[in-house]
């Protein structure tokens, strides 16, 4: 477990981190903006009071809008660059606010719940009003100010299709460069936009509900143990979801003295937040230890059963005296595998969800994760997936 006083040292050096490189886009844009306004104008007056125009060749108007040009796309670069590093920032510190930092009313940062408060609203789903592009319009509106005034200074003057051609090439160039240069946006631009899907997700179980299931699990357990009158257990635990469960619910047990024996076997059942259609078993030995003895199959998430079903296959080379299954969420109502302990029954039936356009609600967080994400999280949230049409 990460120490708070850790946590919190962290914190504040990703929310000075956010204030330096703010101040940094700040200052290069006003610095930027005003050097470029200087010669800019100076270029336009001086090529606008010229009396003797033949004198004032379209070389050199395109060489000053090339230097021109090269100058804004730096800052341009610059400018994305630092505003990465303030979205990572961003990124770092409201994951460390919503769910490290317990007991702690700082809030979220100010692009955290901007985020929130763009996720009920439609347009944003189109990305029209988000700041990366409005600054992307702006310098866009900067370079097509500068081509098009080159096209009115030299339209008095006989122009050769080469200085078009190098023109157009310039326009090709920065327009890829500034593609480029915002794509550097998008991985954190998408990270805090999930993050704040999380921060408004429902709880579903909360930390003090989990610990109180878990309670609930053991004595069904000591139970069940006592009944079979031995105070020995294999536990056969499914990770890496159910590792978080797993160890407290040893914990748990050893308070009663019971004698643990652990076998963490890894099936993969899903790819990026899809069940996949064959279940893999990663890796995992059972040795025969097991054989006449009591095993408890221990997992997160009872959903589509057949990960339990699975290890299920894999123990029927094994002599074992009793086997039970415990997890601590059952997800559906319909199933075709019952676990015998569970902490939380959900109870959702399939037909029912189909019927309102929601094609599933994926669970994270106390060990199960969302595209490989926010497994660390100490309560269990969801996010509701809808049927596309």
């Amino acid at each position: 477990m990460i120490k708070t006083e850790n946590v919190t040292f962290e914190w504040k050096e990703t929310r000075d981190t956010i204030g330096r490189f703010d101040n940094y886009l700040l200052k290069l844009r006003i610095l930027g903006f005003s050097i470029f306004t200087i010669f800019f104008t100076t270029i336009v007056g001086i090529a606008g009071i010229k009396k003797e125009i033949d004198t004032f060749t379209p070389e050199t108007i395109l060489f000053a809008i090339l230097i021109l040009t090269l100058f804004v796309l730096s800052i341009y670069i610059l400018d994305r660059y630092y505003e990465r590093m303030l979205l990572v920032a961003v990124y770092r510190a409201s994951y460390l606010e919503v769910h490290r930092l317990e007991g702690f009313r700082i809030g979220l940062t100010t692009e955290i719940e901007f985020q929130k408060e763009q996720l009920s609203n439609k347009i944003n789903k189109y990305n029209f009003l988000k700041a990366s592009h409005m600054v992307n319009f702006v310098y866009g509106l900067i370079f097509i100010t500068m081509w098009i005034q080159y096209f009115i200074l030299t339209k008095k003057i006989e122009q050769s299709f080469f200085y078009n051609l190098v023109l157009f090439s310039i326009i090709v160039v920065v327009t890829l460069l500034m593609i480029a240069a915002h794509m550097l946006l998008s991985e954190p631009g998408a990270l805090i936009g999930k993050r704040s899907e999380i921060v408004n997700s429902p709880t579903i179980m909360s930390k003090e509900e989990i610990k109180y299931s878990i309670k609930k699990i053991t004595y069904h357990v000591l139970d069940w143990l006592k009944r079979n009158d031995t105070n020995e257990l294999h536990i056969v635990s499914i990770v890496s979801g159910a590792r978080p469960f797993t160890e407290k619910l040893i914990k748990e047990l050893e308070i009663y003295n019971i004698k643990i024996f652990l076998h963490p076997i890894h099936i993969k059942a899903t790819n990026n937040s899809e069940h996949l259609e064959k279940y893999k078993h990663i890796y995992g030995h059972i040795n025969n230890e097991i054989n006449n003895k009591n095993v408890l199959i221990v997992d997160d998430l009872l959903d589509s059963g057949k990960t339990i079903l699975k290890v299920k296959n894999i123990l029927k080379d094994y002599s074992i005296n009793s086997i039970k299954v415990a997890v601590l969420i059952n997800k559906y109502y319909d199933k075709h595998v019952n676990a015998d302990f569970i902490g939380l029954n959900l109870g959702l039936k399939k037909d029912e969800l189909e019927k309102n356009g929601i094609k599933d609600y994926w669970l994270f967080g106390f060990g199960m994760d969302l595209n490989g994400q926010y497994r660390d999280i100490e309560h269990i949230g969801w996010i509701k997936k809808t049927i596309q049409t």
